[in-house]
């Protein structure tokens, strides 16, 4: 018995081991390998291969650590509920296509909005995300705003309301919109918002132009603000001529009219090729964009969090 005892311990540990190494080799080929290089993969295709074909393929070719496909290998390995403190809630609006995309590979890898205490995907499509359904909204389409910036207020608009209406984003601390072209590490959030907890607040981002501003990509509000808005967000709709643009500029001029404060967040906060510019290498910045291509998302993912694969 207590040979057991010390033996079962560390079995389980090697197989824990083969299986986060198994998974990793798994997602790199669906979302890196197959993009980039889909003649390694004769027999593959990305669009249709599910993750136990990808480990059944690299078991045969002795590119995976099982020796062949482990039980249970349908699915991916979802992050435990609870994250830590401040709690946050995060959303992202897809489009079909490479937008979804990368939501899928997101919800696989358990980071990204998923790895937020609770999460929303809204789109004008109905999907399934690996079990998880998107929200519809009216329309994700929009058009130029006099900024020459994405004139999309319309939309966001209706997924703000859609959010506010409901009740899961009053259990969370705070709220991030974030793009799905975003790299974003929700972990890294908390320690520049958790000072701010249960004030009225929202975060600026950029600082390129003065004044500094918040850039859409990722867009992070406290509660309170959130709950002012929901309170008389129809007088920035009189007041302010949303159809003409972007949403990260109505909401901005929308909040501070409602009384709420700004704190500006520009070291490691939100890196954007257009303000800051990207380095992925960076392991300590809240959030990376824009990459609109799963294969560059993933890849700037595993650089800031890994060092590569």
């Amino acid at each position: 018995m207590v040979v057991f005892m010390m033996v079962f311990p560390m079995v389980t540990a090697v197989i824990v081991i083969i299986v986060m190494r198994t998974t990793a080799a798994v997602l790199w080929a669906k979302w890196i390998g197959l993009v980039e290089h889909p003649d390694w993969y004769p027999g593959l295709k990305r669009a249709t291969a599910n993750r136990l074909a990808i480990q059944a393929w690299l078991a045969d070719h002795k590119q995976g650590d099982c020796p062949k496909p482990c039980k249970d290998t349908t699915s991916f390995p979802l992050p435990p509920a609870g994250k830590g403190s401040p709690t946050l809630f995060c959303f992202s609006v897809a489009r079909q296509g490479p937008e979804m995309d990368t939501m899928f590979m997101q919800r696989q890898i358990g980071s990204g909005i998923f790895g937020c205490d609770g999460y929303a995907v809204y789109s004008d499509v109905s999907v399934d995300i690996d079990g998880y359904k998107t929200i519809l909204i009216p329309s994700t389409a929009s058009g130029v705003s006099t900024d020459k910036t994405a004139a999309n207020s319309q939309v966001f608009m209706n997924t703000w309301m859609s959010l506010l209406t409901g009740t899961k984003w009053y259990d969370h601390d705070f709220i991030a919109k974030v793009d799905p072209d975003c790299v974003f590490f929700p972990a890294r959030l908390r320690g520049h918002a958790a000072p701010y907890t249960g004030q009225n607040v929202f975060f600026l981002n950029c600082g390129k132009y003065i004044p500094v501003t918040m850039y859409g990509a990722l867009e992070v509000f406290s509660k309170s603000a959130l709950g002012a808005y929901l309170s008389a967000h129809q007088r920035c709709e009189q007041q302010f001529p949303f159809n003409a643009w972007g949403e990260d500029k109505y909401m901005t001029n929308c909040l501070e009219s409602l009384g709420s404060r700004t704190v500006t967040a520009l070291q490691n906060f939100l890196h954007d090729e257009r303000c800051w510019g990207v380095d992925c290498g960076n392991k300590a910045a809240v959030a990376f964009h824009s990459f609109k291509k799963v294969n560059t998302w993933y890849n700037c993912w595993l650089l800031s969090n890994h060092d590569g694969y």
